[in-house]
């Protein structure tokens, strides 16, 4: 596992990305947080349970729910 990745909400495009939000090797630079579509964008963190941008009913994990993990 190269990195971690967080979920962001952008308020601008009204929605959700997961973005890289570290790296683990330490020879990598640690990547800048932002939205993909442009680095002007201003984001949230989306912390579960949330809104979705788009529809605006709450999303939700279910405990134990999808984890992903891949390489």
């Amino acid at each position: 596992m190269e990195s971690s990745t967080i979920t962001i909400l952008c308020e601008e495009c009204a929605g959700l990305y997961d973005i890289v939000a570290a790296w683990h090797d330490p020879k990598k630079r640690q990547p800048k947080l932002r939205c993909p579509k442009s680095k002007n964008h201003k984001w949230r963190d989306w912390i579960d349970p949330d809104k979705c941008p788009k529809y605006g009913t709450v999303l939700e994990i279910e405990p134990g729910g999808p984890l992903v993990l891949w390489d």
